[in-house]
């Protein structure tokens, strides 16, 4: 995780940037004193600030608006930790007076876990779902030392609303709400509230129950596996028939559409899970989804698809994309989770085939 030494921090509760809780805590060696508010205006304003890392030995630039991991207090200086237990924040402001007495104003992330120590006392507050890379964005700031740092972390915004979601790898931080340590509240962040499950519960993406999506205009909504199928919410003919009825394109068109793209547009969009990730393959396969549509309208006119573009890429580009990636991969539906229990259309030992409790289509 890089630097391994340094000042532990103390994350602040909620108060002030100049409170005694926001001082950094001393790890083997005596911690300097955060600058009082006259001081950190008086001290020269920097546009990024450099250490060495050492164990590579090798420079590390950090910047305003960079994410970080934060050493914490209870940090036993002796010991590894995974990343999924770092503090996060993002550098607003860097100051010093000195290369060796560097500070930064930091904006809290917020992981489940400290959000459920912070409302201890004041409220039930669920924060059940939230991942272990997951972090909420807050308004809080807080001055810490440059000791304390680290190292980067990548943070990715996540809007479960989105057809265009970028795939969150597994060991990457995600954060898809605001947390108001003031008035003890969680909000989105992006894209609005997303509409929940049959079972009313919000996703966790550690669970090993995926969730399976309807794409359609007038439903955009996630379900879980598990729901769908207590619920019988289960597809009845055969898997052909599923994977033709997933989006509404004429089968008259299909013969200009590469086999790729159409196996890709064919599958079920799902989340959740080691197997399918945070954000699963929405928006690869809604990219699918949109290129037969287009091919099929253009019969496979060269000169017409020579221009069209899906996700500000050529048809060449985007295949080029996927180049390496088993369909199968992109699927990755199989899950054990999944599996009906007793004989259906899927099939017995496959993954079972939904149908959208909205639309009655499959999904």
């Amino acid at each position: 995780m890089g630097r391994t030494n340094g000042h532990r921090t103390t994350k602040k509760d909620g108060k002030s940037r100049s409170s005694a809780s926001a001082r950094p805590q001393s790890a083997g060696r005596k911690a300097s004193r955060a600058p009082s508010h006259t001081q950190w205006k008086d001290w020269k304003s920097m546009q990024q600030c450099k250490v060495i890392d050492p164990e590579t030995k090798e420079p590390r630039i950090f910047k305003p608006l960079d994410n970080i991991r934060i050493l914490n207090c209870d940090w036993d200086p002796n010991r590894a930790y995974p990343p999924s237990c770092a503090w996060v924040g993002q550098i607003k402001e860097i100051r010093g007076n000195s290369p060796g007495n560097v500070w930064m104003t930091v904006q809290w992330y917020w992981s489940g876990k400290d959000i459920a120590e912070r409302a201890k006392g004041t409220g039930d507050l669920d924060t059940s779902f939230y991942g272990k890379f997951e972090r909420s964005r807050s308004l809080d700031e807080q001055l810490i030392s440059l000791d304390s740092v680290n190292g980067i972390a990548q943070v990715i915004r996540y809007d479960e609303t989105s057809l265009d979601q970028e795939p969150i790898p597994d060991d990457a931080y995600y954060t898809r709400s605001i947390y108001h340590p003031h008035t003890g509240s969680i909000s989105a962040q992006l894209g609005g509230e997303s509409p929940l499950c049959l079972c009313g519960k919000q996703y966790n993406p550690d669970r090993a129950d995926p969730m399976h999506f309807c794409a359609r205009d007038g439903c955009r909504r996630w379900y879980h596996a598990r729901c769908l199928r207590s619920n019988g919410h289960i597809f009845a003919a055969s898997r052909a028939k599923h994977a033709g009825g997933l989006f509404d394109t004429p089968c008259a068109g299909l013969q200009h559409v590469p086999p790729e793209v159409l196996a890709t547009a064919r599958t079920s969009i799902v989340r959740g899970g080691k197997r399918h990730g945070v954000a699963g393959n929405v928006k690869r396969v809604c990219e699918a989804r949109k290129w037969v549509r287009l091919l099929a309208e253009t019969g496979g006119n060269e000169g017409t698809c020579a221009v069209l573009r899906v996700g500000g890429q050529l048809l060449e580009k985007w295949l080029e994309a996927s180049d390496g990636v088993e369909v199968e991969a992109i699927i990755a539906c199989n899950d054990e989770e999944d599996v009906h229990s007793e004989g259906s259309a899927a099939g017995d030992g496959e993954a079972p085939l939904f149908v959208c409790p909205s639309c009655s289509n499959p999904i």
